[in-house]
């Protein structure tokens, strides 16, 4: 079987997918656009399992029902099991194997919450409950958390413009130049079926990937984290504090002096410090301000 180790573009991953030589780029070029479309899906909405998770954990501490502990038992371990399967770059992944995923983790979310996940009418009925529930004022903000990362796992279409990818726009790129559709893989690996190609997928009418994404989901959400945090501690700041932050992070020399403060300062900007954006016609003194 020949390997192809596919690298993400619009989103960070890497994973195995095997073909035979026999096998038609264009077909596979479909498979695997819809599997790294539901790896995205999925990798999203583990996110919103492990919150469920540590919500039933913290239920599992003081619940006497024998059943519910193990209801909470089996969905953290499928929630570590289908993040480490993830985030193995070295297992060969089926076609279907993230669809299974998602309608697994579906399942077990029912399970765990069948008062907020189902419904008499199925499940579009359900879902549409979950969305009529997140826009509830009434509610506390702690469960409309809850409803949304439910919501997030039960609705199909949930970001789907976001994290999907036309499967009938898009191409293998092996080394900045695209895989005929027309032809089969083993025109490009002389018919070796122990041959490793490592390929992109990618828009074929678009520019060549140049490269992966810089952030992995996990860097992301630290960052986001990183940014809420720095968001209330500013809430927090008097004017004062805040003005005082923003003259320390001024870069270098940039200031701009206010008329009668200080010393009766004079309207000017110093730009001592700052790159010459025109060469030797940039000046580096006082400039007035009109």
């Amino acid at each position: 079987m020949v390997q192809l180790q596919v690298k993400g573009t619009k989103f960070p991953d890497t994973f195995i997918y095997e073909v035979s030589c026999r096998d038609h780029i264009g077909e596979e070029t479909r498979k695997l656009t819809h599997l790294q479309n539901m790896r995205h899906k999925v990798r999203l909405q583990l996110y919103a399992m492990g919150e469920l998770a540590t919500t039933l954990k913290e239920k599992q501490r003081t619940s006497t029902d024998a059943a519910a502990v193990e209801v909470a038992t089996l969905y953290g371990a499928a929630h570590d099991a289908i993040m480490a399967e993830y985030k193995d770059a070295t297992l060969v992944i089926p076609a279907d194997r993230f669809d299974q995923h998602w309608q697994n983790i579906k399942k077990l979310t029912i399970d765990a919450f069948p008062k907020d996940c189902t419904h008499a009418d199925g499940d579009d009925a359900a879902v549409t409950k979950l969305w009529e529930l997140h826009e509830n004022p009434d509610i506390d903000e702690d469960y409309r958390l809850h409803v949304y990362h439910c919501r997030a796992i039960m609705d199909p279409q949930w970001r789907e413009n976001e994290v999907f990818t036309d499967t009938t726009t898009t191409a293998l790129w092996f080394c900045g130049k695209i895989l005929d559709k027309t032809k089969t893989f083993g025109d490009h690996c002389n018919q070796n079926e122990k041959s490793k190609l490592t390929v992109k997928i990618a828009l074929e009418k678009g520019p060549a990937p140049a490269g992966e994404p810089r952030m992995s989901y996990d860097d992301q959400r630290t960052m986001r984290n990183h940014v809420c945090e720095r968001r209330e501690t500013l809430k927090k700041l008097e004017d004062s504090e805040l003005r005082d932050r923003v003259v320390k992070q001024s870069r270098g020399g940039v200031l701009l002096s206010a008329p009668g403060v200080g010393g009766g300062g004079s309207d000017s900007i110093r730009v001592q410090g700052l790159s010459k954006g025109f060469g030797s016609k940039f000046d580096e003194t006082e400039v007035p301000v009109e």
